[in-house]
């Protein structure tokens, strides 16, 4: 674990109180919402309940994926209405500000129920079938795009989605744990958490991607960083897994993955030349969604193989990710709060 001595604070219903070398008022997170995963059948993914005008779905919570977006399916059972997204055009953001993006085809949603908060006259992209097809267990995707300002808090042990304002004392912010944690260095972009991960003693950059059914490394960082070679005992065909690109995607048994001191044993990753589709039901698929345009995969993509040991807080104020392994049920932050909007 994370060696050296920092100073504990205990949230508490009047605020924070911090036990150090002098005890100092120290600013607790302000909670702002909280909801309740559930597991997609047969995977580690987290889909959120939401409600869009008034009708209970479900989205899959991908941290990767630049923006939020419905499915085709959805569109057409709740008959929303589409529209060409303009510039300026408002979108749903838990502390609500604007984005902007590309031209495309969007839908415009009356009300969006996100746990206890609810936003009105929203758009958001509507999918392809690369996207997101027409029979997955979910209903859309929720991104990194709906939090962008705030303080992100996925809990996987007790299967809860959080989030509190980011102006607090810094490292304020273990509520659920008296253990030592990882405190990692953290930057958001194109909507992408990435850390700083260290993988047999080797520093690679990672992308957390709760998007992501496995952990997966780039083909060129395999080899040239650590040695690996294709159709190698130490580098085998994944079954029949091919990349975007037809190439063969390969599998490989580390020793040891360490964010910070929170270690992870013989992680068994894929390893890839090109981006993918995510077949999210049950991990990689046939097809592609990559475009000339596209940058290459992460040097390492964490999926949810791994993320589902951790809980894991974003502070966004600090650019710091704080992890511990995933505990089991709830905590007192939350045993009081009601089910979410629409319910």
């Amino acid at each position: 674990m994370r060696k050296g001595a920092f100073a504990a604070c205990l949230l508490i219903s009047s605020g924070a109180l911090c036990i150090g070398a002098e005890a100092q008022p120290c600013a607790a997170p302000e909670f702002l919402n909280t909801m309740v995963m559930e597991p997609v059948a047969g995977s580690d993914l987290m889909t959120v309940p939401v409600t869009i005008n008034g009708k209970q779905k479900k989205f899959l919570l991908s941290t990767s994926e630049p923006v939020t977006m419905v499915s085709q399916a959805m569109v057409r059972e709740l008959g929303l209405p589409e529209t060409t997204y303009m510039a300026g055009a408002r979108e749903f953001n838990v502390r609500g500000s604007h984005s902007a993006d590309d031209a495309r085809t969007r839908v415009r949603v009356a009300e969006l129920g996100l746990g206890t908060q609810k936003g009105s006259g929203l758009q958001f992209l509507v999918s392809d079938d690369r996207e997101l097809g027409n029979a997955k267990p979910y209903d859309g995707i929720l991104s990194n795009d709906l939090f962008s300002n705030v303080d992100l808090d996925m809990d996987f042990g007790a299967k809860r989605l959080n989030y509190f304002g980011p102006d607090h004392c810094p490292g304020n912010v273990v509520y659920w744990s008296q253990r030592p944690v990882a405190v990692i260095p953290a930057t958001v972009t194109g909507g992408k958490i990435n850390v700083p991960v260290t993988i047999d003693g080797q520093k690679v950059n990672a992308v957390i991607d709760t998007g992501a059914a496995r952990t997966s490394m780039r083909r060129d960082i395999a080899e040239l960083t650590f040695g690996l070679k294709a159709d190698t005992p130490q580098m085998m065909p994944a079954g029949d897994l091919r990349d975007g690109h037809g190439a063969t995607v390969y599998s490989h048994n580390f020793q040891i993955l360490s964010l910070e001191g929170v270690d992870v044993k013989n992680p068994a990753i894929l390893i890839q030349t090109n981006a993918m589709v995510r077949n999210r039901d049950s991990g990689l698929a046939l097809g592609s969604r990559a475009q000339s345009t596209e940058p290459r995969p992460p040097d390492l993509t964490i999926g949810m193989d791994l993320l589902h040991q951790l809980h894991v807080y974003l502070a966004t104020g600090e650019k710091k990710l704080y992890v511990t392994a995933a505990g089991t049920g709830e905590t007192e932050v939350f045993k009081a709060v009601v089910a979410p909007a629409g319910r």
